[in-house]
């Protein structure tokens, strides 16, 4: 597992300055503090999700940085990561900058602190203590974004800790779309840090195609007073896939995130959702939807959790899943905390087969038995569908041919 030598290894190849070099360190004490209070070893979380943190570090390489290229394909900037060394890059326009996490660490270094200092889990902890570069996005205040920021991230095989930032400005409209793209022989986490300044507005949208690789992605998210985000997940493909998201919402603040999951074969998915309401007046709806078929798996997981500040607040978490497969498995964890008088917060889940009489139905009106699923499925899964159809006009989410989903 990593260490403190390794990590003064990662920071002494990238000639970082002192600071980074102590909150990497104060990072991976975190990060074992936080381990001790986890039960992921114990055989009835393991029968949920086999994910193992440790095992994604036993090949870290300290001395290799992520290399590649950044070049324009359709309406998309593309992160090409396939070279060996360190990309830089730095693109600026009057609504955004965008450069390198290298180059963000030397321009912005009091908001890549302020990222250091968010964690909420384990995840994030060891992914602050071992990054080996990663992208950095600032809107400009008092911006409306005329086209989505589109952005599309391609990695090769191997071992990675990737580090982002996104800086969402005062009074400003925005709308980022990630298409992330896996090599099958990549293995690695991704932790994104967005901070939203007051009054404003982004609609994040992530499409996840894993390839058959084992990856970890991690939203961490501070929203600054009357400031809304919504965001939209779309995940399939990957053998072993864990998406984790810590939200802290201020006074006046709204959080809506749906997820949508096709799983097939023995894939395995661990999805939580993590929502600290700290302001007054702040709303939070997370909804994920799941469809599992073969001998694959899927865990939800839920936290709400309301301060004792967070006076006439409200939050929502669901999560429904349908099994396709005799030996598919499904799980919902939900949490709800609430530490003050004036607020509420309710979950709820389902788990179930597909409804027989719609597929009957849909049957003799003429479909064939793979369609009438395709279709309730679709259904099943519209908020996030819909979603990418507006922006992508492309269903990514498919389950029958056009989806590695087997029959």
């Amino acid at each position: 597992m990593i260490g403190e030598e390794r990590i003064k290894r990662i920071s002494e190849h990238f000639e970082e300055p002192e600071w980074l070099l102590e909150l990497r360190l104060r990072n991976m004490e975190k990060y074992y503090e936080l381990k001790k209070l986890r039960i992921a070893d114990s055989p009835i979380e393991k029968s949920y999700s086999n994910f193992s943190i440790d095992r994604f570090f036993s090949g870290i390489n300290c001395d290799r940085g992520l290399g590649g290229q950044i070049y324009p394909e359709e309406n998309y900037f593309v992160l090409d990561y396939r070279d060996v060394g360190n990309l830089n890059f730095y693109i600026k326009t009057e609504f955004f900058e965008m450069m390198d996490m290298r180059s963000a660490i030397k321009s912005y270094p009091e908001t890549v602190k302020e990222s250091m200092n968010f964690v909420k889990d384990q995840h994030t902890a060891i992914s602050n203590a071992t990054f080996l570069g990663g992208l950095f996005i600032k809107f400009n205040e008092n911006k409306d974004l005329a086209h989505p920021l589109k952005i599309k991230v391609k990695y090769t095989g191997g071992f990675y800790s990737i580090k982002n930032i996104i800086v969402i400005g005062k009074n400003v409209k925005s709308e980022f779309i990630e298409h992330l793209q896996m090599d099958p022989a990549f293995m690695g986490i991704s932790n994104t840090y967005m901070r939203q300044e007051n009054e404003s507005k982004v609609k994040h949208i992530t499409m996840l195609d894993g390839n058959g690789c084992e990856n970890l992605n991690v939203k961490n998210s501070y929203q600054g007073e009357n400031s809304i985000d919504e965001w939209y997940v779309a995940i399939k493909n990957s053998s072993n896939s864990s998406i984790n998201s810590n939200i802290i919402l201020n006074e006046g603040s709204r959080f809506k995130n749906y997820t949508g999951v096709i799983s097939g074969g023995q894939e395995i998915y661990d999805i939580s959702s993590n929502v600290y309401h700290q302001g007054k007046n702040s709303n939070s709806e997370s909804i994920i939807r799941t469809v599992t078929a073969g001998e694959s798996r899927i865990v939800s997981r839920g936290i709400i959790e309301m301060d004792i500040n967070a006076k006439n607040s409200y939050g929502y978490y669901a999560a429904h899943s349908i099994l396709l497969g005799e030996r598919s498995r499904a799980y919902s964890l939900p949490f709800l905390k609430i530490y003050g008088d004036g607020s509420s917060a309710k979950h709820e889940s389902s788990i179930s087969n597909i409804d027989d009489e719609m597929l009957f139905y849909l049957k003799s009106h003429g479909l064939d038995e793979m369609k009438s699923k395709d279709l309730i499925i679709q259904g099943f899964i519209d908020p996030v569908v819909r979603e990418l159809l507006i922006y992508e006009g492309k269903r990514f989410l498919v389950y029958g041919e056009e989806s590695s989903t087997p029959r």
